[in-house]
């Protein structure tokens, strides 16, 4: 799998989960009438969400090594953890070409080696 699907799904997974337990909490337990009401707003809903994906995927990174894969694949997305610094691509510069622009000012135009072109005032 690669890093940026892992780097997806280690973000999905736990909103997922964060969301269902956030409505579970609101919807389900007992709760006196006046702190569902209260629970029932839009922006105290948003708060409790993502405070409990944040408590979610704090939890679950945390004790990752002591459940098995599986286990971590299902609640937070992978046990892998994607590399966010994967190795730098080396460009070169394939050729630099004086050049004027429409307004008659000089400019270069330089072509990399990795086939982007751009073109920068002299």
């Amino acid at each position: 799998m690669s890093d940026i699907v892992t780097a997806r799904l280690r973000t999905i997974v736990p909103v997922v989960w964060g969301y269902l337990v956030a409505w579970l909490l609101i919807h389900v337990t007992n709760l006196p009438d006046t702190v569902v009401s209260w629970l029932n707003d839009d922006a105290i809903k948003g708060l409790i969400t993502t405070g409990v994906i944040l408590a979610w995927y704090w939890l679950w990174n945390k004790y990752k090594d002591h459940v098995p894969d599986w286990l971590i694949t299902v609640v937070i997305g992978s046990p892998k953890t994607p590399n966010y610094n994967p190795d730098p691509v080396t460009v070169g510069i394939q050729s630099v070409t004086p050049i004027t622009l429409v307004d008659g000012d000089p400019a270069v135009h330089v072509a990399l080696t990795n086939g982007v072109e751009e073109i920068h005032d002299a």
